[in-house]
Protein backbone atom coordinates (compact mmCIF):
# COMPACT_ATOMS: atom_id res chain seq x y z
CA UNK A 1 0.00 0.00 0.00
CA UNK A 2 3.16 2.42 0.86
CA UNK A 3 3.84 1.91 -3.30
CA UNK A 4 0.26 3.42 -4.03
CA UNK A 5 0.75 5.92 -1.90
CA UNK A 6 4.77 7.08 -3.67
CA UNK A 7 3.23 6.41 -6.77
CA UNK A 8 0.64 8.89 -6.36
CA UNK A 9 3.15 11.50 -4.42
CA UNK A 10 5.59 11.38 -7.33
CA UNK A 11 2.78 11.98 -9.90
CA UNK A 12 1.37 14.63 -7.98
CA UNK A 13 5.22 16.32 -7.57
CA UNK A 14 6.05 15.90 -11.15
CA UNK A 15 2.76 17.33 -12.17
CA UNK A 16 3.32 20.40 -9.90
CA UNK A 17 7.23 20.53 -11.23
CA UNK A 18 6.17 20.53 -14.60
CA UNK A 19 3.81 22.82 -14.61
CA UNK A 20 5.55 25.77 -12.58
CA UNK A 21 9.53 24.79 -13.26
CA UNK A 22 9.71 24.07 -9.31
CA UNK A 23 7.58 22.94 -6.47
CA UNK A 24 8.21 18.75 -6.98
CA UNK A 25 10.43 18.33 -3.54
CA UNK A 26 7.43 20.90 -2.03
CA UNK A 27 4.86 18.82 -2.72
CA UNK A 28 6.72 15.00 -2.20
CA UNK A 29 8.99 15.73 0.94
CA UNK A 30 5.97 16.96 3.51
CA UNK A 31 3.66 13.88 2.18
CA UNK A 32 6.67 11.11 2.09
CA UNK A 33 7.70 11.54 5.66
CA UNK A 34 4.62 11.13 7.10
CA UNK A 35 5.52 7.01 5.60
CA UNK A 36 9.35 6.97 5.37
CA UNK A 37 12.01 8.45 7.55
CA UNK A 38 13.93 11.65 6.33
CA UNK A 39 17.18 10.02 5.56
CA UNK A 40 15.25 7.69 2.96
CA UNK A 41 13.00 10.00 1.75
CA UNK A 42 15.80 13.12 0.89
CA UNK A 43 17.82 11.21 -1.31
CA UNK A 44 14.95 9.51 -2.85
CA UNK A 45 13.52 12.88 -4.07
CA UNK A 46 16.77 13.91 -4.96
CA UNK A 47 17.32 10.98 -7.50
CA UNK A 48 13.75 11.17 -8.82
CA UNK A 49 14.09 15.25 -8.94
CA UNK A 50 17.36 15.04 -11.25
CA UNK A 51 14.69 12.83 -13.69
CA UNK A 52 12.34 15.22 -14.25
CA UNK A 53 14.59 18.44 -14.34
CA UNK A 54 16.55 16.68 -16.93
CA UNK A 55 13.45 16.63 -19.14
CA UNK A 56 12.61 20.50 -18.06
CA UNK A 57 15.46 21.77 -18.73
CA UNK A 58 15.40 20.00 -22.52
CA UNK A 59 11.82 21.35 -22.83
CA UNK A 60 12.79 24.75 -21.97
CA UNK A 61 16.70 24.86 -22.31
CA UNK A 62 16.74 27.47 -24.89
CA UNK A 63 15.40 30.20 -22.14
CA UNK A 64 18.06 29.26 -19.72
CA UNK A 65 20.32 32.21 -18.62
CA UNK A 66 23.71 30.93 -17.23
CA UNK A 67 24.94 35.12 -16.74
CA UNK A 68 21.75 35.46 -14.55
CA UNK A 69 22.36 31.57 -12.60
CA UNK A 70 25.84 31.71 -12.09
CA UNK A 71 25.76 33.13 -8.77
CA UNK A 72 23.25 31.07 -6.84
CA UNK A 73 24.56 27.91 -8.70
CA UNK A 74 28.37 28.40 -6.72
CA UNK A 75 26.58 29.52 -3.38
CA UNK A 76 24.85 26.41 -3.78
CA UNK A 77 27.85 24.46 -3.17
CA UNK A 78 28.73 25.18 -0.10
CA UNK A 79 25.30 25.33 1.27
CA UNK A 80 24.77 21.81 -0.01
CA UNK A 81 27.64 20.57 2.09
CA UNK A 82 26.05 21.94 5.20
CA UNK A 83 22.45 21.09 4.63
CA UNK A 84 23.82 17.30 3.90
CA UNK A 85 25.68 17.54 7.09
CA UNK A 86 22.72 18.79 9.19
CA UNK A 87 20.66 16.04 7.76
CA UNK A 88 23.11 13.26 9.01
CA UNK A 89 23.81 15.19 12.47
CA UNK A 90 20.79 17.17 13.38
CA UNK A 91 17.69 14.88 15.03
CA UNK A 92 15.03 13.92 12.37
CA UNK A 93 12.06 16.07 14.72
CA UNK A 94 14.41 19.55 14.55
CA UNK A 95 14.56 18.52 10.78
CA UNK A 96 11.02 18.36 9.89
CA UNK A 97 10.38 21.01 12.45
CA UNK A 98 12.08 23.50 10.41
CA UNK A 99 11.23 21.99 7.04
CA UNK A 100 7.71 22.52 8.20
CA UNK A 101 8.98 26.18 9.51
CA UNK A 102 10.42 26.72 5.86
CA UNK A 103 7.27 25.50 4.00
CA UNK A 104 4.82 27.41 6.54
CA UNK A 105 7.39 30.64 5.82
CA UNK A 106 7.11 30.83 2.14
CA UNK A 107 3.18 29.54 1.91
CA UNK A 108 3.15 32.96 3.95
CA UNK A 109 5.17 35.09 1.98
CA UNK A 110 3.72 34.04 -1.17
CA UNK A 111 0.12 34.63 0.29
CA UNK A 112 1.08 38.18 2.11
CA UNK A 113 3.47 39.42 -0.59
CA UNK A 114 1.49 41.50 -3.40
CA UNK A 115 4.22 42.05 -5.59
CA UNK A 116 7.93 40.80 -5.58
CA UNK A 117 10.34 43.74 -4.97
CA UNK A 118 12.92 44.38 -7.71
CA UNK A 119 16.18 43.03 -6.95
CA UNK A 120 19.14 45.88 -7.94
CA UNK A 121 22.06 43.44 -7.31
CA UNK A 122 22.58 40.57 -8.97
CA UNK A 123 24.59 39.78 -5.73
CA UNK A 124 21.23 38.68 -3.85
CA UNK A 125 21.74 35.61 -5.79
CA UNK A 126 24.89 34.78 -3.40
CA UNK A 127 22.41 34.44 -0.65
CA UNK A 128 19.45 32.96 -2.25
CA UNK A 129 21.87 30.43 -3.95
CA UNK A 130 23.32 29.65 -0.27
CA UNK A 131 20.05 28.95 1.39
CA UNK A 132 18.73 27.18 -1.23
CA UNK A 133 21.93 24.82 -0.94
CA UNK A 134 21.18 24.29 2.42
CA UNK A 135 17.79 23.81 1.50
CA UNK A 136 18.53 21.39 -1.07
CA UNK A 137 20.91 19.55 1.10
CA UNK A 138 19.07 18.88 3.83
CA UNK A 139 15.24 18.82 2.36
CA UNK A 140 15.83 18.57 -1.51
CA UNK A 141 13.48 22.05 -1.08
CA UNK A 142 15.70 24.14 -2.54
CA UNK A 143 12.92 26.13 -4.75
CA UNK A 144 11.70 29.17 -2.21
CA UNK A 145 14.68 31.32 -1.89
CA UNK A 146 15.18 31.15 -5.75
CA UNK A 147 11.75 31.45 -6.52
CA UNK A 148 12.29 34.85 -4.69
CA UNK A 149 15.30 35.86 -5.91
CA UNK A 150 13.88 34.69 -9.72
CA UNK A 151 10.83 36.86 -9.36
CA UNK A 152 12.58 39.39 -7.49
CA UNK A 153 14.92 39.76 -11.25
CA UNK A 154 11.71 40.20 -13.25
CA UNK A 155 12.36 36.36 -15.79
CA UNK A 156 9.73 35.67 -17.77
CA UNK A 157 8.34 32.33 -17.16
CA UNK A 158 10.45 30.17 -19.17
CA UNK A 159 12.99 32.01 -18.18
CA UNK A 160 12.12 30.72 -14.71
CA UNK A 161 11.07 27.32 -15.60
CA UNK A 162 14.59 26.79 -16.90
CA UNK A 163 16.77 28.96 -14.33
CA UNK A 164 15.42 26.94 -11.73
CA UNK A 165 16.01 23.77 -13.28
CA UNK A 166 19.43 24.90 -14.13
Amino acid sequence: MEWAFFAVIMVLAAFVQSLTGFGQALVAMPLLVMFLPIQIASPLIAMYGLTINVFVIWRYGGSFRLGEVWRPLLAMLPGVALGVYALRRVDERWVLGILGAVLVGYALYALLTPRTPQVKSRGWGVLAGFLSGVLGGAYNTSGPPLVVYGSSCGWSSNEFRANLQG
